[in-house]
């Protein structure tokens, strides 16, 4: 079956432990790809299970983003090798972008735009699929900073989902593509003819490997929030929007839709308050209701635009439009879809109501819009 079952997760104790319960069970292979890999108490318990996992015959890829995992690498990149667990971790500007290709080395202005372009990216996805069939994603990294039996209520809010079916098979692909990083000539007829035939999976998750899936994903996205009648509920810690999203927004407001965005009083990266509170009184003014999130650090990446329910690893900033390897699941049931509902419902309520005119300090919104100079990178 191409699609056989779908499980939300709010909470991370209860995440883990479903992933590392399915890890346990894996008969021939898991590929775990995340942006943060921490040595911490989730850490040990992940990298325990891939050891047993692997002792037992199963395959075992990691792939960690080498800048989002830089203190991990440095650290135990070793270690891990000796587990018998293989792994990879691009660093973007490195002059090889793979273990097979290099970045030209003729004209070189070609060569300054490759790295430049390059040196930006990151993969920002949280993945980890099972035998090939199952798969997890969500904005859930391996960091302790999620765990509320270590930070309690200050535990970062994330969601995550755990999909089945053949269709997992497409972030299988995915995978694939990122642990190469690019496709070696004598492997381009092959997997154009797979990628062809896992295309009808497309409409289960919001992918972008290349420019056509990086745009599509992007059309999808806002064409939903176009035609939005009732709701576009949009949940992000890091909100650095299009002027086309903005007009979206505004335009739908105006013309009745319950349009809200939760967002984070309390942020990880100290700028982001200052870009985005330069956006609200533009929002506020057309009907859009910020609500910004108070027990801890809002780290979720959710929206809900009428029927569709989507949750990832997907910001609603540059980076993500532009650079970041990102994983977002479009939820297939009513009760799950419920359950992410019931969530951001619930969130809502631990916010704070943003008004018009709210008090805050003239130079935030000055140092915010300077800022916004810098958006292609942030």
């Amino acid at each position: 079956m191409e699609w056989e079952d779908e499980e939300f997760f709010d909470n991370a104790d209860d995440y883990y432990s479903s992933l590392l319960q399915f890890c346990n069970e894996a008969r021939s292979s898991i590929d775990l790809e995340v942006y943060i890999f921490e040595k911490s108490t989730i850490g040990d318990r992940v990298l325990k299970t891939l050891q047993d996992a692997a002792h037992r015959g199963v395959t075992i890829r990691l792939m960690v983003d080498g800048v989002g995992s830089l203190n991990f690498l440095n650290t135990h990149n070793h270690e891990i090798e000796k587990l018998n667990i293989k792994i990879y971790h691009p660093v973007p500007w490195q002059r090889w972008t793979t273990r097979n290709t290099k970045i030209s080395t003729g004209w070189w202005p070609a060569t300054f735009f490759q790295l430049f372009g390059s040196m930006n990216s990151r993969n920002h996805r949280k993945v980890c699929i099972i035998d090939q069939q199952l798969a997890f994603l969500g904005s859930y990294n391996i960091s302790d900073v999620h765990l509320s039996e270590i930070h309690r209520a200050k535990a970062w809010r994330d969601f995550g989902v755990r999909v089945r079916g053949e269709c997992v098979k497409l972030l299988t692909l995915e995978f694939e593509k990122a642990w190469q990083n690019s496709i070696r000539e004598n492997m381009k007829l092959a997997w154009l003819k797979q990628s062809s035939k896992l295309d009808k999976f497309y409409r289960y998750f919001l992918l972008n490997h290349s420019v056509r899936t990086r745009f599509l994903s992007r059309q999808r996205m806002l064409n939903h929030i176009k035609i939005s009648e009732s709701r576009i509920w949009l949940v992000t810690p890091y909100f650095v929007p299009t002027a086309r999203l903005i007009r979206l927004l505004k335009t739908q407001a105006e013309a009745g839709v319950d349009v809200r965005l939760l967002l984070p009083r309390t942020v990880d990266i100290v700028f982001m308050h200052w870009i985005m509170r330069s956006f609200y009184a533009v929002l506020i003014e057309s009907g859009v209701k910020i609500y910004e999130y108070l027990p801890s650090v809002l780290h979720a990446k959710a929206a809900i635009l009428d029927d569709w329910h989507i949750v990832g690893s997907m910001n609603l900033n540059f980076r993500s439009i532009l650079h970041d390897l990102e994983a977002n699941y479009i939820f297939q049931t009513k009760e799950e879809k419920k359950k992410l509902e019931m969530a951001i419902e619930r969130d809502f309520k631990l916010s704070d109501l943003i008004l018009k005119g709210a008090p805050y300090p003239w130079y935030e919104y000055w140092l915010g819009r300077i800022l916004l100079l810098f958006k292609y990178w942030i």
